[in-house]
């Protein structure tokens, strides 16, 4: 009974780690986006970082990290025309083809 509970246990994790959290993460990068847009339509430019889009606003301190519980990575286009959000995935390595990007 021990094995089997501690098997499920370890099969529950890896499930979430390839499945639910990937989804959460992309729909989290999802409304982070959405926020942005707002942002640019309001201050005319997006945010230098992602601390001034949170704020104190306690409804999206989740925003600063991934399901993973890693920090985003965030980076504005040089001409400020555009932005990318992007999570290091379930590597926790950036750069790599388990990462998860705003469009």
């Amino acid at each position: 009974v021990w094995v089997i509970g501690t098997l499920s246990a370890f099969l529950f994790f890896t499930y979430q780690r390839t499945s639910i959290f990937p989804k959460k993460t992309e729909k989290e990068i999802s409304e982070i986006t959405q926020r942005m847009e707002k942002w640019k339509e309001k201050f005319g430019k997006y945010p230098t970082d992602l601390n001034e889009l949170i704020g104190n606003n306690p409804m999206r301190q989740e925003w600063k990290t991934d399901s993973w519980n890693r920090p985003y990575q965030y980076s504005v286009s040089k001409n400020g025309i555009g932005f990318q959000i992007v999570s290091a995935g379930a590597d926790g390595k950036f750069e790599t083809k388990d990462d998860i990007k705003s469009e």
